[in-house]
Protein backbone atom coordinates (compact mmCIF):
# COMPACT_ATOMS: atom_id res chain seq x y z
CA UNK A 1 0.00 0.00 0.00
CA UNK A 2 2.81 2.37 0.88
CA UNK A 3 4.53 1.53 -2.41
CA UNK A 4 1.32 2.32 -4.33
CA UNK A 5 1.02 5.66 -2.50
CA UNK A 6 4.61 6.58 -3.36
CA UNK A 7 4.16 5.66 -7.03
CA UNK A 8 0.91 7.64 -7.23
CA UNK A 9 2.51 10.64 -5.54
CA UNK A 10 5.42 10.44 -7.97
CA UNK A 11 3.14 10.62 -11.00
CA UNK A 12 1.11 13.45 -9.52
CA UNK A 13 4.34 15.42 -8.97
CA UNK A 14 5.27 14.90 -12.62
CA UNK A 15 1.83 16.01 -13.79
CA UNK A 16 1.85 19.12 -11.61
CA UNK A 17 5.34 20.01 -12.83
CA UNK A 18 4.29 19.58 -16.48
CA UNK A 19 1.27 21.81 -15.82
CA UNK A 20 3.24 24.69 -14.32
CA UNK A 21 1.52 28.08 -14.45
CA UNK A 22 4.26 29.73 -16.55
CA UNK A 23 5.53 28.50 -19.91
CA UNK A 24 8.35 30.24 -21.78
CA UNK A 25 7.38 30.84 -25.42
CA UNK A 26 10.30 32.98 -26.59
CA UNK A 27 13.59 34.43 -25.34
CA UNK A 28 14.86 37.53 -27.09
CA UNK A 29 17.81 39.88 -26.93
CA UNK A 30 18.19 43.64 -27.21
CA UNK A 31 20.07 46.49 -25.55
CA UNK A 32 18.70 48.08 -22.40
CA UNK A 33 19.47 51.71 -21.65
CA UNK A 34 19.97 52.91 -18.07
CA UNK A 35 21.22 56.28 -16.88
CA UNK A 36 24.04 54.58 -14.95
CA UNK A 37 25.39 52.04 -17.43
CA UNK A 38 24.18 53.36 -20.78
CA UNK A 39 23.35 50.64 -23.35
CA UNK A 40 23.96 47.10 -22.13
CA UNK A 41 23.09 43.70 -23.69
CA UNK A 42 19.84 42.40 -22.26
CA UNK A 43 17.57 39.38 -22.56
CA UNK A 44 13.83 39.15 -21.98
CA UNK A 45 11.16 36.52 -22.48
CA UNK A 46 7.55 36.00 -23.52
CA UNK A 47 5.82 33.69 -21.06
CA UNK A 48 2.32 32.21 -21.10
CA UNK A 49 0.58 32.22 -17.74
CA UNK A 50 -2.10 29.55 -17.89
CA UNK A 51 -3.79 30.88 -14.75
CA UNK A 52 -4.39 34.41 -16.06
CA UNK A 53 -4.47 33.25 -19.72
CA UNK A 54 -2.21 36.20 -20.56
CA UNK A 55 1.14 36.29 -22.29
CA UNK A 56 3.63 38.27 -20.22
CA UNK A 57 6.77 40.05 -21.31
CA UNK A 58 9.19 39.32 -18.47
CA UNK A 59 12.42 41.19 -17.88
CA UNK A 60 14.80 41.11 -14.91
CA UNK A 61 17.48 43.42 -13.59
CA UNK A 62 19.74 43.36 -10.55
CA UNK A 63 16.96 43.83 -7.98
CA UNK A 64 13.77 44.02 -10.04
CA UNK A 65 11.66 41.63 -12.12
CA UNK A 66 8.94 43.07 -14.36
CA UNK A 67 5.87 41.34 -15.83
CA UNK A 68 4.00 43.16 -18.61
CA UNK A 69 0.58 41.76 -19.53
CA UNK A 70 0.02 41.37 -23.28
CA UNK A 71 -3.44 40.47 -24.51
CA UNK A 72 -4.00 39.22 -28.05
CA UNK A 73 -4.97 42.66 -29.36
CA UNK A 74 -1.70 44.06 -27.92
CA UNK A 75 0.28 41.34 -29.70
CA UNK A 76 -1.56 42.01 -32.96
CA UNK A 77 -0.77 45.72 -32.62
CA UNK A 78 2.92 45.09 -31.90
CA UNK A 79 3.11 42.90 -35.00
CA UNK A 80 1.73 45.76 -37.12
CA UNK A 81 4.10 48.28 -35.51
CA UNK A 82 7.11 46.05 -36.23
CA UNK A 83 6.01 45.65 -39.86
CA UNK A 84 5.92 49.44 -40.17
CA UNK A 85 9.42 49.63 -38.66
CA UNK A 86 10.72 47.28 -41.37
CA UNK A 87 9.07 49.43 -44.05
CA UNK A 88 10.67 52.57 -42.69
CA UNK A 89 14.05 50.89 -42.24
CA UNK A 90 14.13 49.89 -45.89
CA UNK A 91 13.06 53.36 -47.01
CA UNK A 92 15.61 55.10 -44.73
CA UNK A 93 18.43 53.01 -46.23
CA UNK A 94 17.30 53.76 -49.76
CA UNK A 95 17.04 57.52 -49.10
CA UNK A 96 20.13 57.62 -46.85
CA UNK A 97 18.33 59.57 -44.12
CA UNK A 98 18.18 59.51 -40.31
CA UNK A 99 14.92 59.55 -38.38
CA UNK A 100 13.79 59.63 -34.75
CA UNK A 101 10.02 59.23 -34.71
CA UNK A 102 7.25 57.29 -32.98
CA UNK A 103 5.85 54.54 -35.18
CA UNK A 104 2.18 54.42 -36.30
CA UNK A 105 0.04 52.38 -33.91
CA UNK A 106 2.09 53.44 -30.89
CA UNK A 107 1.64 53.70 -27.94
CA UNK A 108 -0.25 50.88 -26.25
CA UNK A 109 -1.56 50.82 -22.67
CA UNK A 110 -1.51 47.69 -20.54
CA UNK A 111 -0.98 46.35 -17.03
CA UNK A 112 2.36 45.78 -15.35
CA UNK A 113 3.51 44.04 -12.17
CA UNK A 114 6.98 44.19 -10.72
CA UNK A 115 8.90 42.72 -7.82
CA UNK A 116 11.65 44.62 -6.04
CA UNK A 117 13.41 43.62 -2.83
CA UNK A 118 10.69 41.07 -1.97
CA UNK A 119 7.90 43.64 -2.38
CA UNK A 120 5.27 43.59 -5.14
CA UNK A 121 3.72 46.49 -7.04
CA UNK A 122 1.36 46.93 -9.98
CA UNK A 123 -0.16 49.50 -12.31
CA UNK A 124 -3.01 49.32 -14.83
CA UNK A 125 -1.75 52.39 -16.70
CA UNK A 126 1.53 51.22 -18.22
CA UNK A 127 2.17 53.12 -21.46
CA UNK A 128 4.59 51.60 -24.00
CA UNK A 129 5.93 53.66 -26.92
CA UNK A 130 7.47 52.11 -30.04
CA UNK A 131 9.85 54.31 -32.00
CA UNK A 132 12.08 54.35 -35.05
CA UNK A 133 15.54 55.52 -34.00
CA UNK A 134 18.51 56.04 -36.32
CA UNK A 135 22.02 55.67 -34.96
CA UNK A 136 23.34 56.87 -38.31
CA UNK A 137 22.32 56.61 -41.99
CA UNK A 138 23.11 52.89 -42.09
CA UNK A 139 21.82 51.67 -38.73
CA UNK A 140 18.18 52.16 -37.80
CA UNK A 141 16.83 50.70 -34.56
CA UNK A 142 13.50 49.68 -33.12
CA UNK A 143 13.05 51.31 -29.70
CA UNK A 144 10.62 50.27 -26.95
CA UNK A 145 10.26 53.00 -24.34
CA UNK A 146 7.85 52.91 -21.40
CA UNK A 147 6.49 55.72 -19.28
CA UNK A 148 7.42 55.50 -15.61
CA UNK A 149 4.85 54.21 -13.13
CA UNK A 150 5.17 54.23 -9.34
CA UNK A 151 4.19 52.07 -6.41
CA UNK A 152 2.49 53.50 -3.29
CA UNK A 153 4.26 56.55 -1.87
CA UNK A 154 6.70 56.36 -4.83
CA UNK A 155 8.85 53.85 -2.96
CA UNK A 156 9.42 51.95 -6.22
CA UNK A 157 9.12 52.83 -9.89
CA UNK A 158 8.97 50.79 -13.07
CA UNK A 159 10.09 51.68 -16.60
CA UNK A 160 12.46 50.40 -19.26
CA UNK A 161 14.07 51.43 -22.53
CA UNK A 162 14.92 48.65 -24.98
CA UNK A 163 16.78 49.16 -28.25
CA UNK A 164 16.73 46.52 -30.99
CA UNK A 165 19.10 46.37 -33.94
CA UNK A 166 17.65 45.22 -37.28
CA UNK A 167 18.52 41.52 -36.71
CA UNK A 168 17.21 41.61 -33.15
CA UNK A 169 13.99 43.23 -34.33
CA UNK A 170 13.54 40.51 -36.95
CA UNK A 171 14.05 37.85 -34.30
CA UNK A 172 11.56 39.59 -31.98
CA UNK A 173 9.03 39.79 -34.83
CA UNK A 174 9.35 36.04 -35.32
CA UNK A 175 9.03 35.42 -31.57
CA UNK A 176 5.98 37.62 -31.05
CA UNK A 177 4.25 36.48 -34.25
CA UNK A 178 0.60 36.06 -33.31
CA UNK A 179 0.04 32.87 -35.30
CA UNK A 180 3.11 31.16 -33.80
CA UNK A 181 2.17 32.20 -30.27
CA UNK A 182 -1.41 30.96 -30.66
CA UNK A 183 -0.12 27.56 -31.81
CA UNK A 184 2.16 27.30 -28.78
CA UNK A 185 -0.60 28.33 -26.38
CA UNK A 186 -3.00 25.81 -27.94
CA UNK A 187 -0.47 23.00 -27.39
CA UNK A 188 0.02 24.09 -23.78
CA UNK A 189 -3.73 24.06 -23.13
CA UNK A 190 -4.07 20.63 -24.76
CA UNK A 191 -1.27 19.29 -22.56
CA UNK A 192 -2.87 20.81 -19.45
CA UNK A 193 -6.19 19.18 -20.31
CA UNK A 194 -4.57 15.77 -20.84
CA UNK A 195 -2.72 16.08 -17.54
CA UNK A 196 -5.93 17.02 -15.74
CA UNK A 197 -7.68 13.97 -17.18
CA UNK A 198 -4.84 11.73 -15.97
CA UNK A 199 -4.86 13.34 -12.53
CA UNK A 200 -8.65 12.95 -12.25
CA UNK A 201 -8.49 9.30 -13.35
CA UNK A 202 -6.07 8.47 -10.53
CA UNK A 203 -8.75 9.35 -7.98
CA UNK A 204 -11.84 8.22 -9.92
Amino acid sequence: MKRLFLITSFWIAIIVSASAASHTLYVGSCYEYTSIFGYMPHTFSLVYNDKTKFIELQTSGNIKTTYVDLQWYDIKQINKILEKYFEWEKLALEKEVELDKELPGSPIKTKVKWEELDSYYSSSNFIIHFCFFSLDKENHCFAVVTEKVSGPYNVSTCSFYFLFGKNQAEDFYSGINEENLRKQVLEIEKTNERNKEIEDSLFN
